[in-house]
C-alpha cells in the first residue's frame, strides 16, 4: 500500500503502528489524532509526505526514524512535545 488515510475515529497512532512499511509513500492524519507513538513510522523509507498534523501535540521517540525520503510535513503548530531522535536517519 502506498497511501493511507487514517479514519477520523482514530485518536492515537500507537507504537510501531506502521513500522517497516517501506512501500508507504503518503499518509493523511485526521484532526482527531493527538499523539504519534514511539517508532510509529520508523523504517518507512519511501514515505515522502505527511499531511495534516494540526491536532498532534506529542510525537514519540524515533517516530520517523529511517524515513530517508521524507520531504514534507505539514502543520506542526500544535506540537508541544517531541521525544528524542524523532527524525533520526
Amino acid at each position: 500500500m502506498q497511501q493511507i488515510s487514517i479514519p477520523p475515529s482514530v485518536t492515537s497512532i500507537e507504537k510501531y503502528a506502521f513500522f517497516g512499511c517501506s512501500s508507504l509513500k503518503q499518509i493523511s492524519i485526521p484532526s482527531s489524532v493527538t499523539t504519534i507513538g514511539d517508532y510509529a513510522f520508523c523504517g518507512c523509507s519511501s514515505l515522502t509526505q505527511i499531511s495534516n498534523l494540526s491536532s498532534v501535540t506529542s510525537i514519540g521517540k524515533y517516530a520517523f526514524c529511517g524515513c530517508s525520503s521524507l520531504t514534507q510535513i505539514s502543520n506542526l503548530s500544535s506540537v508541544t512535545s517531541i521525544e528524542k531522535s524523532v527524525f533520526y536517519g
